[in-house]
């Protein structure tokens, strides 16, 4: 056995090993393998990442807004709907709010030109007493039954004082007021009255975007 040839055969297996684990290697194995990183490139040139990479989604955002006129006092504001302030701070006496001590008026002008009035009605039982808008509104649809509402002014007084600036309705009587408007087909304006300040806008449906439909409405966009 010729231990040279033997010996320099391992020493020269143990070169190569310790060029590749050092770096020194991978040029000849780069050529075997050529043909692969050919293909790569080329497919990438055909085929580019991005095309398989999902998007993100892109969300759009919409914005909401409504112009309003203000006056800063009632004989400013057009007939018909000062006299409906009026009737509005007429109906403020009838109120019964003994707890909150916060009276609210409102007066209901309709196509017909009947006006219909109503006043907050507490209860001991908070969630049992009705806002004025919605007495009004609710008096209005059992007494004039299938007759549009063309506009609805409001008032108020906080312990006998009229309050100086205007009372907007709660969310409750917007989702009546908007109710009443898809029935009646039509804008409805609304009056709210202060005594320094007087806001009129053209139309309940701008104070409740988006609001409630009922389930027949809803299951038309199925």
């Amino acid at each position: 056995m010729d231990f040279g040839k033997q010996f320099k055969t391992k020493n020269d297996h143990n070169k190569k090993t310790m060029n590749v684990e050092k770096g020194y290697g991978h040029a000849q194995f780069f050529p075997c393998h050529l043909d692969i990183w050919v293909f790569l490139y080329l497919w990438l040139l055909e085929y580019p990442y991005w095309h398989y990479v999902k998007p993100f989604p892109m969300v759009k955002r919409e914005e909401f807004g409504f112009k309003f006129s203000a006056f800063s006092a009632l004989k400013e504001v057009p007939e018909p709907l000062q006299s409906l302030a009026l009737k509005a701070k007429e109906a403020v006496k009838s109120s019964y709010s003994p707890y909150s001590h916060f009276a609210v008026g409102a007066a209901v002008l309709l196509a017909n030109g009947e006006v219909v009035m109503g006043s907050n009605q507490e209860n001991g039982a908070y969630p049992s007493g009705l806002c004025a808008e919605r007495v009004a509104l609710f008096y209005a649809g059992a007494a004039f039954p299938g007759i549009a509402v063309k506009a609805i002014a409001i008032a108020a007084q906080y312990e006998g004082k009229p309050t100086d600036e205007p009372v907007s309705p709660c969310g409750g009587c917007r989702q009546v007021m908007m109710e009443t408007r898809r029935m009646g087909g039509a804008p409805i304006q609304l009056l709210m009255v202060g005594e320094e300040k007087i806001v009129l806008v053209e139309d309940v449906a701008f104070l409740l975007p988006l609001a409630f439909s009922n389930i027949d409405d809803a299951l038309k966009g199925i």
